[in-house]
């Protein structure tokens, strides 16, 4: 599998959920689990959620 730089996307995401889809783009953002949950709920994409960080050192392998 080919590794995807996400730092771009990211870059003004701090604290919080994000949520990010196949094109790996920040589609949302909200400071709870729930409410990024929420957010999502019935959009057509699939997305990926992950915690926003200062450092996403630790999702690099």
């Amino acid at each position: 599998m080919k590794a995807i730089n996400l730092s771009k996307s990211l870059i003004n995401y701090k604290k919080g959920w994000v949520a990010i889809n196949n094109k790996n783009k920040v589609v949302a953002h909200a400071e709870t689990f729930k409410d990024i949950t929420k957010k999502i709920f019935g959009l057509k994409d699939k997305v990926t959620l992950m915690p926003a960080t200062s450092d996403y050192s630790r999702y690099i392998t």
